[in-house]
C-alpha cells in the first residue's frame, strides 16, 4: 500500500511531505529521495529517522518473505540486515467418522439407530511461531459444524455428547465455549479468550468429536464436513459419506 509509507524525525515527527516517493510496484520497489536535499540534510543531520511501510502477504505466497533496505550517501550504498518470515502454510482441517469401536466407517453403511462418532482435527500446527496482532485476536476463530439433523439425532447438552482435546489428548473444554443450535442442526466452537487460547495451543493440532445418531426414518446419504475459521478465513475439511441402509 503505497499510502502506508511513512517517514519520522527522531523525535517522532512524521516528515514524509518532505520527501518524493518513487514506486515500481511491478517489481517490487520503492525509493525516497528529498525534495530539497540541501535543506534536507542540514535539517536532520546528527539523527536517526524511521521509514516504514505495511503489505499483505498474498493468499498464494509460499516459502520466506526477506526484505531488506538500501541507505545511499553521497553516491555509496550500504545495505540494512535483512529480516526474514516463513509463510505459513494454509491450516488443513480434517474429518472422520468412526463406530463406537473407533473404526473409521467413512464411505460405508450404517443402520437406523446406530451411534456414529463425528471426529475434526483443528489445525493450529502452522501457528507455532506466529505472534498475534491486536487484529488478529479481535478477528474469528473457531470450528463449526452444519449436520444433517433430518437424518441424525444430536444431543450436546449432555456431559459426554462432545469433547475438546489438545495434542497430548487432554481435554480443553474449560477453554472454549459450544453455540448449539439443534433447530438447524449446526454448532460452533470458539476460544473463551483467543489470546489465550491461540498462545497456548498454537503449534498443536486438536481433537474435536461429537456423538450424532441415525434417525428411524433416514434414507439416502448422510454427508458431514467441518469448517475451521482462522482470522476470519474458513477453511473445509472434506467430507465423509454414509449411505443409511433400508429397513429389511
Amino acid at each position: 500500500n503505497t499510502a502506508t509509507l511513512k517517514v519520522k524525525d527522531a523525535k517522532g515527527n512524521n516528515i514524509t511531505d518532505q520527501l518524493t516517493a518513487t514506486w515500481d510496484l511491478k517489481n517490487g520497489k520503492w525509493l525516497l529521495t528529498p525534495k530539497d536535499k540541501a535543506k534536507f540534510l542540514d535539517t536532520y543531520k546528527g539523527q536517526k529517522l524511521t521509514v516504514s511501510f505495511n503489505s499483505v502477504v498474498k493468499a498464494d505466497a509460499l516459502g520466506t518473505l526477506t526484505n531488506t533496505m538500501n541507505q545511499v550517501n553521497n553516491s555509496k550504498g550500504y545495505k540494512s540486515n535483512t529480516v526474514k518470515n516463513n509463510v505459513e502454510p494454509d491450516p488443513k482441517p480434517t474429518k472422520v467418522v468412526v463406530n463406537t469401536d473407533n473404526t473409521n466407517i467413512d464411505k460405508t453403511s450404517i443402520s437406523h439407530g446406530q451411534v456414529i462418532n463425528y471426529t475434526g482435527t483443528w489445525d493450529l500446527s502452522e501457528l507455532a511461531n506466529h505472534v498475534f496482532t491486536t487484529q488478529e485476536l479481535a478477528n474469528v476463530w473457531s470450528f463449526s459444524d452444519d449436520y444433517d439433523q433430518a437424518k441424525v439425532a444430536v444431543d450436546l447438552a449432555g456431559k459426554d455428547a462432545w469433547s475438546v482435546k489438545d495434542a497430548k489428548g487432554n481435554s480443553i473444554k474449560d477453554d472454549v465455549k459450544l453455540a448449539w443450535n439443534a433447530d438447524d442442526g449446526s454448532w460452533t466452537i470458539t476460544p473463551l479468550d483467543n489470546a489465550k487460547f491461540l498462545n497456548a495451543y498454537k503449534g498443536q493440532k486438536l481433537t474435536v468429536t461429537f456423538k450424532a445418531t441415525v434417525k428411524d426414518d433416514a434414507t439416502g446419504d448422510l454427508k458431514n464436513s467441518i469448517v475451521q475459521t482462522n482470522d476470519g478465513h474458513g477453511y473445509k475439511t472434506n467430507t465423509v459419506t454414509n449411505h443409511v441402509e433400508p429397513n429389511p
